[in-house]
């Protein structure tokens, strides 16, 4: 958590927040953060193309789901990494 928040600031970097609807806009988010839901992202993940050349930061709550999406955009061409801890330890 502690390095994405030092490098949040970078245009480069892309937060990809997947949690539920209800988490994303009822719990808070790191602002500017892509929200596609696990679920929804295998159905999605053409509309991440645009950032396939970017560095993408995935979140959840503290880490199990995102690490499960990161494992899906690795497979797929992304660069991307699961931020452990999840939102709960950056808010």
């Amino acid at each position: 958590v502690q390095e994405a928040k030092n490098i949040y600031f970078n245009k480069d970097i892309i937060f990809l927040d997947v949690r539920t609807k209800n988490e994303f806009l009822n719990h808070g988010n790191i602002e500017g953060a892509i929200h596609i839901p696990l679920k929804e992202l295998n159905f999605r993940i053409s509309e991440l193309e645009i950032h396939k050349e970017n560095n993408i930061i995935v979140y959840c709550r503290s880490g199990s789901r995102s690490k499960v999406a990161t494992d899906l955009l690795v497979s797929h061409g992304f660069k991307a990494s699961n931020m452990l801890g999840g939102y709960n330890a950056w808010d």
